[in-house]
């Protein structure tokens, strides 16, 4: 998404909507957790089975990852049973 330390809120908000339609458009799973795997996480990220990953570059408005060693993937999928992203 946009750097909302740049931008009014209301902009913001107005970028989300391309960005959940096209996650959506990728898969048919809702999420009912979300994680946030930093470094020395991906491990977990591996384990979330019947994956759908989208690269953030893909993704309408969504920012890069900048993080040398960050994959910059969105991951949905379930996780010890979960539906999680």
């Amino acid at each position: 998404m946009v750097d909302p330390g740049r931008y009014s809120l209301e902009e913001v908000w107005s970028q989300y909507p391309a960005a959940v339609e096209f996650i959506r458009s990728h898969t048919n799973l809702k999420p009912r957790v979300a994680l946030s795997l930093g470094s020395g996480l991906g491990v977990v990220g591996e384990e979330i089975a019947e994956a759908a990953t989208i690269p953030y570059s893909e993704i309408p408005e969504f920012p890069a990852a900048t993080i040398v060693g960050h994959e910059g993937n969105l991951v949905l999928g379930t996780w010890k049973g979960c539906p999680v992203v």
